[in-house]
């Protein structure tokens, strides 16, 4: 059963413009760590829209005005794990081929940061970076060893989407 995440504020910040691989990163796991289990809260205060995030050692669920969206590890939803970045992976179908949406984030403490491979922000870094998929727009070839030195050179704290522990 594929799954489709459509929630307000994460769904612009994830999707917006972001690359597309065409597989999941090597080290694909199982189950979400014990250090990754909790309950995370995003509070958008220009929209005063609040996001909570619950990781469990199988699933991860969206909740967000009284609607729950998500669903565990998958053929369609992925986690993998780098040096530095975790990896979460959507599945998605585009022009007929399997693509993956690639979210690193990391847990520091109490927060957790989200990151967006945002193709108009990175947009010199990723075509040095990564190898493009003719007939695609933004699809690249997964290379392990580029996505996680890409990540440790460019992502800041300061661009993530930092959602706070809660439980």
């Amino acid at each position: 059963m594929k799954i489709v995440f459509y929630f307000s504020v994460l769904t612009l910040y994830l999707f917006s413009c972001t690359i597309r691989f065409d597989r999941v990163p090597e080290n694909e796991m199982t189950e979400f760590p014990k250090e990754l289990s909790g309950k995370y809260f995003f509070r958008n205060t220009k929209d005063k829209d609040s996001t909570y995030l619950e990781i469990t050692s199988k699933t991860i669920l969206f909740s967000e005005n009284k609607s729950l969206r998500g669903g565990g590890l998958s053929d369609t939803i992925k986690l993998a794990k780098g040096k530095k970045y975790y990896y979460l992976c959507f599945g998605d179908s585009l022009k007929h081929r399997f693509v993956w949406d690639v979210y690193p984030f990391t847990v520091s403490g109490k927060k957790l940061y989200l990151y967006a491979l945002d193709a108009d922000y990175y947009k010199k870094a990723i075509k040095r970076s990564f190898t493009p998929i003719d007939g695609f727009e933004n699809l690249y070839m997964m290379n392990d060893e580029k996505l996680d030195r890409f990540c440790s050179k460019k992502l800041k704290t300061k661009n993530a989407l930092k959602l706070v522990r809660v439980e």
